[in-house]
């Protein structure tokens, strides 16, 4: 005669499963939440300098060099933001829509992503902050949610947000700086341009370390 198993055995076999499932699902949702976000940065970056180069060859001068983009909009100047959006991004970009803010400008991009696009100060600064940055929100309801004052950037950029040059990379960041400088500088939170966090991540190979200095 065969033997069954009893109640209390499958109860128990059950408990293990679920006690093992408890334990190992938060790693495994938190591997998927970074690596979506890994795929959704690589993207983002390919999409915009791929945009910035047709933007080169189809208005001549303009973005031959950082200045001049830069200097196109004035600081925390969202009209600007928004003309620079809909006349230099838009005809490139597959956009739902684009949404002028209290400093700068909105696009929500059709793939469900979004960015905010921010002159923080002016070139003739003397200021790490100084440039036009766009704020990459893998997400577009973070960037609906999104607070415009420089703490709260600094605050979310690294964790929801990550910052972009205005020509789809963070190279300059990526070349000058050591993996280590780029993990200490990520950390700072009084630099809400933070495009250090971006450049660490590039720098591992679009991949979110297990050191890296924020939870995501």
């Amino acid at each position: 005669m065969k033997k069954g198993f009893t109640l209390a055995e499958v109860l128990i076999t059950l408990g293990i499963i679920g006690v093992v499932a408890a334990m190992t699902m938060p790693a495994l949702i938190a591997n998927h939440r970074r690596s979506v976000i890994e795929t959704s940065l690589k993207k983002f970056s390919s999409i915009v300098s791929q945009t910035y180069r047709r933007m080169q060859y189809d208005n001549g001068s303009l973005g031959t060099s950082l200045g001049q983009i830069a200097d196109y909009i004035d600081k925390d100047d969202p009209a600007g933001a928004e003309n620079l959006i809909n006349e230099y991004y838009k005809p490139y970009m597959e956009m739902i829509d684009v949404v002028k803010g209290q400093y700068g400008a909105f696009a929500y991009l059709k793939d469900g992503s979004a960015f905010y696009l921010r002159r923080l100060y002016d070139t003739d600064k003397s200021s790490n902050l100084a440039g036009t940055y766009l704020f990459f929100c893998p997400k577009a309801r973070i960037c609906k949610e999104l607070n415009e004052g420089n703490d709260s950037l600094s605050e979310a950029a690294g964790k929801s947000v990550f910052v972009f040059y205005f020509d789809g990379n963070v190279a300059w960041a990526v070349k000058n700086y050591t993996r280590d400088e780029l993990k200490d500088m990520c950390k700072d939170r009084n630099r809400p341009s933070n495009e250090f966090c971006t450049a660490l991540i590039i720098y591992d190979g679009w991949k979110i370390s297990k050191d890296y200095p924020h939870r995501i």
